[in-house]
Order: C-alpha cells, then structure tokens, then sequence
C-alpha cells in the first residue's frame, strides 16, 4: 500500500508516492530512492500580465488550478488551467471559486464603460447582465448555485440562473443558505 503526498505551488503540482515502509527511514539517501515523482504543469504564468495572488485556487481534487490576472486596471481575466477567459473591466473579489464537490467553475465580472454590467460565469457560461451582483455560493453538493444580483435599484435572489421574486433590498450578510441536500434554499426579502 502507498501512502499519497502532495506538493502544489503556482506553476505545477508535484505529486509524491512513498512506500510505507520508507516512512521510518531516516537515511535520506535512501529515502530518495523510494520515491516516484510525477509533475504535471497546471498552469503558468501568463506573459506581460500579473498574477492577482489572493485569487489563486485549486479545484478540490486538486487537478485544476484557476485565478485572475491583469495587463492594466480595465484589462483582467481569468486563467483556468492555462486557458484565458475574454478581457472585463474587473473580476469581483472572492472569486473565481470551484464548487466544493463537483469541480464547477464559477467568477463574476463586470464590463462596460466603468464596469457597469455584471454577471456570473459559471463553467464557462455566462448570466443574464445585472447592475450588480455579489455573494456567489455553490450549494453543498456543487451541483446547483445561487447569488445576489441588483438591477434598476431592485435586488433578488437568482438560483441556477434563474431569476427571482424582485425586492427593494435582499440582506446578504448570513442571508441566504442550500439546505443540506441542496434540493432548497432559503433567504429572507
């Protein structure tokens, strides 16, 4: 039986596979000859742009790796796994995220002049555009997601993309919550 190490940093992830039984060895000669050592590339550091490090995040089966990076003030994008999305004005702080169990992909961004129209993105696959839209979630099984949006002053809830009752204020703070099997969710208008 094998026991699994793993190592990752920004540019590749280094997977180590030590028998057990060279656990005990203190040799370290002799440890190294133990170990199988694959590395594979998740992503690299894209040219002429900067990496935003808070944004960095890896996928729960550790696979993928995504996060935003930038050319200029109004030119950000997000990398997942070396592929660039399109060019927005800015990528909401807090994302990207991935869902905790099923490897879903999710950001929001905002374009236009001063970045007046937002959506969520999610596996690639873009929103209707609000004015705003904040407190991104996936529900506990990754499989279904919901968020905050404001448009003409109104707020609502929009869950798998589909957009809710409109309110004149949806607290967010604690609000909003998937039941524990995901099949509901509840939120205070």
């Amino acid at each position: 039986m094998f026991k699994r190490i793993i190592y990752i940093t920004i540019v590749l992830s280094a997977c180590f596979t030590i028998p057990r039984e060279s656990l005990s060895i203190q040799d370290p000669d002799q440890r190294s000859q133990n170990f199988d050592v694959k590395i594979t590339t998740l992503a690299e550091t894209p040219k002429e742009y900067t990496i935003v490090s808070d944004s960095i995040k890896y996928s729960p089966d550790l696979r993928h790796v995504t996060y935003i990076a930038y050319k200029n003030k109004t030119a950000q994008f997000v990398v997942l796994d070396n592929k660039k999305s399109s060019e927005y004005y800015a990528i909401s702080a807090g994302t990207p995220i991935f869902s905790p169990e099923e490897n879903h992909h999710a950001y929001i961004a905002y374009r236009g002049e001063k970045g007046k129209e937002a959506f969520a993105v999610v596996d690639g696959n873009k929103s209707p555009v609000f004015d705003n839209i904040d407190h991104f979630q996936f529900s506990n099984d990754g499989k279904r997601f919901a968020y905050r949006a404001a448009k003409n002053g109104k707020q609502c809830i929009v869950i798998d993309n589909q957009i809710g009752k409109w309110y004149d204020g949806v607290p967010v703070k604690n609000n909003f919550k998937f039941s524990n099997d995901s099949k509901h969710i509840a939120y205070v208008a």
